[in-house]
């Protein structure tokens, strides 16, 4: 699990990324991506919603290692990322 420093070393990286290919969708992974985007709230929180922040949409799921961990949480999993793509399938977004 990356530390607190990590992300700020990255951080100047990942926005010079995002400004570069500005994705209007994110499908944060686990609570890393979740601590990176600047969400404080944990996974089990998180996860399934969809929600927007300025002119992009958000939603968050397990980490594939957390689910391969523990396969009960496989079935949430590929729900959270099917409800993501009938988002931006529904947005005209071609996947």
């Amino acid at each position: 699990t990356p530390q607190p420093e990590h992300f700020e070393a990255c951080r100047p990286h990942l926005l010079a990324q995002l400004q570069l290919i500005n994705p209007t969708y994110f499908l944060l992974v686990g609570n890393s991506a979740l601590y990176a985007a600047g969400v404080t709230t944990k996974i089990t929180a998180t996860r399934g919603k969809v929600w927007q922040a300025g002119d992009r949409d958000y939603s968050a799921t397990w980490h594939p290692a957390a689910v391969l961990r523990d396969p009960d949480k496989k079935q949430q999993f590929f729900s959270d990322v099917q409800a993501f793509r009938e988002v931006t399938l529904n947005k005209g977004v071609v996947t």
